[in-house]
């Protein structure tokens, strides 16, 4: 069983960091991966402003199959970017898309 643990934790670090080496004992392995920092992505994002006149309406939900719990939410903007509303519900889905729909759907109402 320690072996496989071993195994699984190597093959984990191993397709993060590939050029790492991982092998010793269990200490030497926790040295080794308390050294390792973690690689940071990030893309910056903006948000364009609707026509004069309009608004627009940013949504998201998500589902967590594993507690059976549903968040969606979303804000509005005037063209100018000032917040309109903004909101935050629980609500019952059966998938993460679902979730996502009821969201855009709710931003509308």
């Amino acid at each position: 069983m320690v072996h496989q643990i071993i195994w699984l934790i190597t093959a984990a670090i191993n397709s993060v960091y590939p050029k790492v080496k991982i092998n010793g004992s269990w200490t030497q392995i926790c040295m080794t991966v308390e050294k390792l920092k973690p690689m940071l992505n990030w893309r910056q994002i903006s948000w364009i402003k609707p026509p004069i006149g309009t608004v627009m309406a940013n949504t998201n939900g998500s589902f967590n199959i594993n507690k059976g719990k549903t968040g969606i939410g979303g804000v509005i903007r005037n063209a100018n970017g000032n917040l309109i509303i903004a909101f935050s519900i629980y609500t019952h889905c059966t998938s993460n898309n679902q979730a996502k729909a009821k969201a855009d759907l709710y931003g509308c109402e």
